[in-house]
């Protein structure tokens, strides 16, 4: 960036959009928590929803450890981070 604007007469400055992303996230879900209240049936979705990815993440971690060739267990071990 500095070579291409040599001699444009620009004032370069350094930016992080990561911290304000986390900002407006942030402002948003406190935001969003004031007006939401979740009911028993649905915290018990979630935690069903929770203990499948659970078991699906033992299952590919099992098999991927148990796999003979090296491609499955890429493969698994891929499917395992998804």
């Amino acid at each position: 960036m500095k070579y291409l604007s040599k001699g444009l007469n620009i004032k370069m400055t350094q930016s992080h959009p990561e911290d304000e992303i986390k900002t407006i996230f942030t402002e948003l879900k406190d935001q969003m928590m004031e007006h939401v209240k979740a009911s028993s049936d649905e915290f018990q979705a979630v935690s069903i929803a929770l203990d499948f990815e659970k078991a699906g993440s033992e299952f590919y971690k099992a098999s991927a450890n148990e796999a003979a060739d090296e491609k499955e267990r890429s493969w698994l071990s891929k499917l395992l981070t998804e």
